[in-house]
């Protein structure tokens, strides 16, 4: 990725190239006057990582991936304190045109990311997160404090981190020019990451071998917790007929998989967005459930923040009714316990019903006579159980007849 811009006023202009597009940021920045501040790695204490470059990267620009466990939605913390100069939304077309906030693969841009102005005119930058940034524009940050998570968005399709330290008062004429990039330096130690090997990109604009990969180890510890995941908003069908169903979490950006609970019992986990599990309902009863979820967020350190528990969600399990002789278990008689009615088969003149006795038998009855009955005899009928009149005993409807006025 490069970063050129012109000085415009008191205006920072913070471009990302990706190819030969640049997106450009602007922010407001003055010339460096202190020592670079004592950067740390920008992730948590502990945590190992492979810093890369390639051809066409621009030099200096470091790619991070994790050495160790998914690169994907780890925590993304800042490399030294400062104040926020820039925390949004940049991706865009050659043209200019902006994408949708999360696009992937954008032509240009950081994707969702934040630029730190540590004072003395020197900056950090952080691309590609995988959500909006924890922080905001103009807030002040602690070494450490929380920025985001890694993720693709913007000008990649890979997820890692994209980092740079820039210094000013290397390129008078420029404020945050492709020139102000610098060697970043982690816990005093340079990181070796220089040229990309290529005369195209600058700022040393020669072709050599690309910097060869290194490994770092965090050091920027003690900094602010890491915020847990926001409990999930979980989709499900209100009714369900048949042998299985397709449930949803909607979670705020940064977790990195969902676990989802059936009845409160743990039935299989989602690891990426959007966070789907199809379930298995073959040895579910044919009554009222509940689907949950918790989200976490995991960074490879053995912390594992993890959400409250979302609302129970709330479904009726139903046998489909589309076949003859297809039946339904439910509670037809409200005595809390599990009956079964047929429906379905042309020239039936009832709806045999079987009501479940004390002593797990059933006692056959076919209590549905007249009209309603003659309704039922019709195959292409379909048999809607539920509480419609609101005495809390299970009634039947039929439906699926062309030309009913009304349902019975």
């Amino acid at each position: 990725m490069r970063v050129p811009a012109l000085r415009q006023l008191a205006s920072l202009c913070v471009a990302i190239l990706a190819g030969v597009a640049v997106s450009v940021v602007h922010v407001t920045a003055a010339a460096a006057t202190t020592p670079r501040p004592a950067f740390q790695l920008p992730f948590l204490c502990g945590e190992a990582w492979r810093l890369t470059t390639y051809d066409g990267h621009d030099d200096y620009d470091i790619d991070f991936f994790a050495v160790s466990g998914p690169t994907p939605g780890r925590a993304v913390i800042a490399s030294a304190a400062g104040t926020v100069a820039w925390a949004g939304w940049d991706g865009k077309d050659i043209n200019g045109v902006p994408y949708p906030p999360g696009t992937v693969g954008t032509q240009r841009g950081l994707g969702y990311g934040v630029i730190i102005n540590h004072g003395g005119g020197w900056f950090t930058a952080y691309g590609h997160f995988n959500a909006m940034p924890l922080v905001n524009t103009n807030q002040v940050v602690p070494l450490g404090q929380p920025l985001g998570f890694v993720g693709k968005t913007g000008a990649t399709r890979i997820e890692h981190l994209h980092y740079e330290q820039l210094d000013d008062t290397l390129d008078p004429a420029k404020t945050r020019g492709v020139r102000d990039k610098v060697e970043s330096v982690f816990n005093g130690v340079y990181s070796h990451i220089t040229t990309d090997g290529s005369a195209s990109t600058g700022p040393i604009y020669v072709d050599d071998t690309t910097s060869p990969s290194q490994e770092r180890v965090s050091a920027n510890c003690g900094g602010a917790p890491i915020p847990a995941p926001p409990a999930p908003v979980v989709s499900v069908p209100s009714q369900v007929f048949g042998d299985s169903m397709t449930v949803t979490a909607t979670v705020n950006g940064y977790a990195t998989r969902v676990s989802f609970l059936l009845d409160g019992i743990p039935i299989g986990e989602a690891t990426s967005t959007p966070f789907t599990l199809g379930v298995d309902l073959r040895n579910v009863s044919f009554d009222i459930h509940s689907i949950s979820a918790i989200a976490v967020a995991s960074y490879g350190t053995g912390e594992t923040p993890q959400s409250p528990m979302s609302a129970l969600t709330p479904f009726t399990r139903y046998r489909s009714q589309t076949d003859p002789g297809a039946s339904a278990q439910v509670d037809f008689n409200g005595d809390g316990r599990t009956d079964i009615a047929v429906a379905g088969v042309g020239g039936w003149n009832s709806i045999p019903l079987a009501l479940a006795g004390n002593d797990l038998s059933f006692a056959t009855s076919t209590p549905l006579v007249g009209a309603f009955a003659d309704y039922a005899a019709n195959p292409m009928v379909k048999m809607v159980p539920g509480d419609f009149n609101g005495d809390g005993r299970t009634d039947i409807a039929l439906t699926g007849v062309v030309g009913w006025n009304s349902i019975p």
